[in-house]
């Protein structure tokens, strides 16, 4: 990642093997769209100020290695756009899977749920958009709906959270199992690049997912068809309303998410295109 960058050299110093960078996303784009969505004056211009350092570093960086793939097709147009001279290609997210059989039998409904890494920035802006502004709509139609937050690294704002129906588990020790006991899956990024790790394998055990455009990027989806897209506060609350009185809707939409995974992020496939790549630069 953009991290381990700077070993460039000392990599080109003591091996002949060839340097692939793996984007899982533009960092500084990352950056960029977290300023616009910051109103304190303050912090808006040291976002901006970081994705612009991050921004030229980037873009020093990438005639270096001897190739770069992208997680996705709108990366590499950005990177081409940015003077990349190296050979580029894109190698979406995939998964095994074997690892991701559906399985309804323990599944609360109707229930929502969110998962990530809560030390992300563009997770934790999400959450607190959502509860802000979405959650007590949401309650005031289905009181008894539950809302529960998973992932790594809960804030302590979010831990300590007393808020009516919505349960912070912190980590769970299988994420497949937590994802399999629970029907709506709810993605609000508002900002945030690359492709959601998480909505791929949400797909794969054939959830019903809503999630922003932005969360969804670089995932060959159809909104209404795989994934219900909603950007603003009340597509968010319609969407949500639809899926809960609608089991029919949130179950076809869910079966055709974990066809889209089988016929397009199957690692198998991913790795043989990422395996004729590399051939490609000997």
């Amino acid at each position: 990642t953009l991290w381990v960058t700077p070993y460039v050299e000392a990599i080109r110093k003591n091996s002949r093997a060839k340097i692939v960078f793996f984007f899982f996303y533009v960092e500084y784009s990352i950056w960029e769209r977290l300023a616009d969505l910051t109103y304190n004056p303050l912090k808006k211009s040291y976002l901006k100020l970081l994705a612009s350092r991050l921004k030229k570093y980037e873009q020093c960086m990438l005639n270096k290695y001897d190739g770069i793939a992208c997680i996705t097709e709108l990366d590499v147009l950005v990177f081409k756009k940015l003077g990349c001279k190296v050979p580029l290609t894109h190698v979406p997210f995939g998964i095994n899977l074997t690892e991701y059989q559906p399985d309804a039998s323990n599944t609360e409904v109707p229930s929502l749920f969110h998962i990530g890494s809560m030390d992300w920035m563009p997770n934790e802006e999400a959450i607190k958009w959502f509860l802000k502004n979405i959650w007590a709509k949401i309650q005031c139609n289905y009181p008894d709906l539950n809302l529960y937050l998973a992932g790594r690294n809960m804030p302590s704002w979010l831990l300590d959270l007393n808020m009516k129906n919505v349960v912070v588990l912190g980590e769970v020790q299988d994420s497949v199992a937590f994802m399999n006991s629970k029907q709506i899956m709810v993605v609000p990024l508002q900002s945030g690049g690359g492709m959601r790790v998480k909505i791929i394998e949400g797909m794969a055990l054939g959830k019903m997912i809503i999630a922003t455009a932005i969360a969804a990027e670089g995932i060959a989806y159809r909104n209404n068809v795989n994934i219900r897209i909603a950007d603003s506060e009340d597509e968010f609350e319609q969407a949500i309303n639809h899926c809960v009185t609608n089991k029919a809707f949130s179950d076809t939409i869910g079966k055709n998410a974990r066809a889209l995974v089988e016929n397009n992020y199957d690692n198998r496939e991913i790795c043989k295109r990422l395996s004729e790549f590399y051939q490609t630069l000997n």
